[in-house]
């Protein structure tokens, strides 16, 4: 074994059901990509009609519950991480109306100087109910929750939610 097998591609599958999945994937305790798992979601099919489409399709199940943005400065292009002086960070967090999240990414996505937006891990069942009976994965774990990452482009560094 070499120092760098640690940098070897990633395993990848086409699309699995739940019995190959906790037959030959979950066990292995390796990541692995799975090519095309969710490409038939109703939230796929309107992403792949552009931005407009993705957001218009997630207003539909719009809960009202408002949602945590991390926002930065273009500076930052895209790199969530620490202040200069390792003190705070380089980005504000605000909680903000979903609907008002989406509208500004639309507003700002073809701007080369737009700000960076990023909503992650946020429950779908409070912030989009009906989303996970829409676009349902039934490869998940007991107890497991859905969850959404919204943002334009961004940089997360690895880390731990809680």
């Amino acid at each position: 074994m070499s120092n760098l097998d640690w940098a070897r591609p990633l395993a990848e599958r086409a699309r699995v059901d739940s019995a190959t999945f906790e037959a030959e994937i979950l066990n292995r305790g390796e990541p692995v990509v799975l090519r095309a798992q969710v490409s038939a979601w109703p939230s796929v099919v309107a992403a792949r009609g552009g931005a407009r489409h993705a957001a218009h399709y997630m207003e539909k199940f719009d809960g009202g519950v408002p949602v945590q943005v991390m926002a930065g400065r273009p500076e930052i292009q895209g790199r969530f991480f620490y202040d200069d002086a390792v003190q705070g960070f380089n980005f504000n967090r605000q909680m903000v109306p979903l609907r008002l999240l989406l509208s500004e990414l639309l507003r700002f996505e073809n701007d080369p100087a737009a700000p960076v937006l990023y909503a992650g891990s946020a429950p779908t069942g409070q912030l989009l109910p009906g989303w996970s009976e829409a676009n349902p994965l039934d490869l998940t774990l007991p107890g497991a929750k859905a969850r959404v990452w919204i943002g334009n482009a961004t940089r997360i560094s690895t880390h731990y939610d809680g």
